[in-house]
């Protein structure tokens, strides 16, 4: 990806919030990058904000469990 995105997840409570943007994180991480471009998807460099410690505690517990598999 030459640009940043920025992706936004509204949406009433109980209705897969964390889940979705714990599945944009970990697709973007992922995602390969061409020869000699850099590690623009490296983890330093890709930000998650969340609006409670809850769903940001939530979202790094699923990352690391993906990553873990």
């Amino acid at each position: 990806m030459d640009n940043p995105q920025i992706i936004t997840v509204r949406s009433s409570a109980g209705a897969g919030k964390t889940y979705n943007l714990a599945q944009h994180y970990l697709r973007f991480l992922v995602m390969g990058q061409p020869a000699g471009s850099g590690p623009k998807n490296h983890i330093s460099n890709i930000v998650a904000l969340t609006f409670t410690n809850k769903a940001a505690a939530e979202m790094r517990v699923r990352i690391i469990d993906w990553m873990k598999r």
